[in-house]
């Protein structure tokens, strides 16, 4: 994977987490990004394979104080190697809004195939603050 890029709703600058994560299946990310409450966002994934594989999905969990407080399950595609990289589009999340949802929450995506297999997994911190 090279890139996992967040951009919020409407504006060209991406909140960037990562240009280039290194190869391998655990990856973990200690800067965290920092989302005012009640913004839209879009999450951007940016890779190559190097053989194919089938039924690739990205299952998301999100945890606040050691307990899982969200998971979504994103159907990501089949691939075929090739020069030019590959990306894919989250569906467009707004940020929760309210004292009780302000903190600190850490991400765990796990990628894995149609056979289970784990792909990759990737790990970063992120804070939902007031809006100013």
């Amino acid at each position: 994977m090279d890139q996992i890029i967040v951009y919020k709703k409407g504006e060209e600058t991406p909140m960037l987490i990562s240009s280039h994560i290194p190869a391998g299946k655990d990856v973990e990310f200690n800067e965290r990004m920092v989302y005012p409450e009640g913004i839209w966002n879009v999450l951007k994934l940016t890779f190559k394979v190097n053989a194919p594989v089938k039924g690739v999905v990205c299952h998301r969990k999100v945890y606040k104080l050691g307990i899982c407080v969200n998971t979504e399950d994103e159907p990501i595609g089949d691939f075929e190697p090739r020069e030019e990289p590959y990306f894919h589009l989250f569906p467009e999340v707004e940020t929760p809004s309210g004292f009780f949802v302000r903190g600190m929450f850490n991400v765990v995506l796990k990628f894995t195939d149609a056979t289970g297999n784990t792909i990759y997994t990737i790990k970063y911190p992120f804070e939902i603050v007031k809006k100013v």
